[in-house]
């Protein structure tokens, strides 16, 4: 009789320890893939978020008062020759010889860009001028975005025969 419970309570203490362990397993397994998901979901909502910034160019006043237009070269990269066109900020200009004009939309001597999307200038000293520009061939829009003076194939402007190069700014 003797053996008989100490069998029976071998094999409850048996059942009891392998079910709390298995509630831990249970419990160890069901937890992770919720923290997962939650983490997914609110990756995917900054992500959206993200998206959602609209970015603007904020010319400082001292900027616009200080710059006239800007100096680009239009290598012809056939031809092997540089084209030096200067463009008045805010106005469009054609390339003489080539099919390209160029528009000027903003001129940042010291750009920066902040967590919300505003484009700016630090200083009116020229540390990291950047040049927002459209670019048209033969009339046609053909790139709209930045040329940036100290990285110059940073979002750069491609075709098959041209390249745009930011050479300076002339002060009023």
């Amino acid at each position: 009789m003797a053996k008989y419970a100490l069998l029976f309570i071998s094999l409850v203490f048996f059942i009891a320890c392998s079910q709390n362990t298995m509630k831990e397993d249970t419990a160890t397994t069901n937890s992770e893939p919720v923290k997962k998901q939650e983490t997914v979901i609110n990756n995917a909502q900054n992500e959206n978020t993200q998206k959602k910034v609209e970015k603007r160019i904020v010319v400082p006043d001292e900027v616009a008062k200080m710059f006239k237009s800007v100096l680009i070269t239009v290598k012809d990269n056939i031809e092997k020759k540089d084209l030096d066109t200067e463009i008045i900020i805010g106005q469009t200009s054609e390339v003489s010889g080539t099919p390209l004009a160029i528009e000027v939309e903003a001129f940042l001597p010291d750009f920066v860009m902040d967590e919300t999307g505003v484009m700016t200038s630090k200083s009116v000293d020229e540390n990291n001028p950047a040049v927002k520009v459209k670019i048209y061939k033969n009339k046609e829009l053909v790139f709209d975005g930045w040329v940036f003076g100290k990285f110059p194939e940073m979002h750069a402007f491609t075709d098959d025969r041209y390249s745009i190069v930011y050479k300076g700014a002339v002060k009023k």
